[in-house]
């Protein structure tokens, strides 16, 4: 789980809902790759991602200004302030950089859990004009133009989001082993989509 426990990260990852959509995918690629698909610091991170957007909505914060003031990111993504990138040098061996890259063992996941993450992608995330829901990013948009038809929708969403995750979540601790069900699992993916966007995740499986 890393550095994303500290408090002081856990802080500022609260401030931005995560990270940005491209960080947060390879969050996943990477834990993925190095843990066997064992998602357990992720389901920690995003259950409490999804916790604050379930309290938010649940307070009934029908009101755009207060609703918008609370779902978005009060900063930039963690990983690119520190400013690395391709261009970074690296102490790690190239055989680890390419493990950390590896897509399939993420593939198989998103693959296995797609019949129920399908349902909540966002449309606008991959230019559609109808279908699924809408993600933090663009439930923003729709509040900054005044329109809030969606609300009860996400409150749905999140609703549901945030009792699978949950599951998921509490099936890392020893006396909940192999209790996570499909669903369960795919709120993970779900959960990603929401607070950062999902046309990464696309890009990713079908490459």
């Amino acid at each position: 789980m890393g550095s994303i426990m500290d408090p002081f990260t856990r802080r500022c990852l609260r401030r931005t809902w995560g990270f940005c959509e491209r960080h947060a995918w390879g969050f996943l690629v990477t834990e993925g790759s190095f843990r066997d698909n064992y998602f357990h610091g992720p389901a920690i991170l995003y259950e409490d991602m999804i916790a604050i957007a379930h309290k938010h909505l649940r307070r009934g914060l029908i009101a755009e200004t207060n609703l918008r003031a609370r779902l978005k990111s009060r900063d930039t993504c963690l990983l690119c302030q520190s400013g690395l990138g391709p261009h970074s040098i690296s102490f790690a061996r190239k055989d680890r950089i390419v493990q950390g890259r590896n897509t399939w063992l993420f593939k198989i996941f998103a693959r296995e859990t797609e019949h129920y993450w399908s349902q909540w992608v966002c449309h606008k995330c991959l230019g559609r004009e109808k279908g699924g829901e809408l993600c933090r990013v663009h439930l923003l948009g729709r509040i900054s133009k005044g329109e809030s038809k969606d609300i009860e929708k996400q409150r749905a969403l999140i609703e549901r989001l945030h009792a699978e995750l949950q599951l998921y979540s509490r099936s890392f601790r020893w006396e909940y082993h192999d209790t996570e069900t499909t669903g369960n699992k795919a709120s993970l993916i779900g959960a990603v989509g929401w607070c950062s966007g999902w046309r990464t995740l696309f890009d990713i499986l079908e490459c």
